[in-house]
């Protein structure tokens, strides 16, 4: 499998996630062990970009890890 080294992409960063066996919450539903959430990020109209960018939340089970910055297409 083609895993880019540093996924800039939702699309990406979710097949890297599914291929460590991780699977997706239910939408609008805190991740459990072994599950990611996708969020969008929240940023002032003045910034706003033409594309929204998208946080991962990951429950590693051990701790939850916040990944920023992604964006929905390449």
């Amino acid at each position: 499998m083609n895993n880019p080294v540093n996924p800039t992409t939702v699309q990406e960063q979710e097949e890297l996630l599914k291929g460590r066996g991780f699977s997706r919450a239910p939408e609008k539903a805190d991740p459990l062990p072994g599950q990611y959430a996708i969020l969008e990020e929240d940023q002032p109209e003045a910034t706003q970009p033409e594309q929204p960018r998208y946080t991962f939340l990951i429950h590693t089970g051990h701790s939850l890890r916040r990944l920023t910055g992604f964006t929905n297409s390449k």
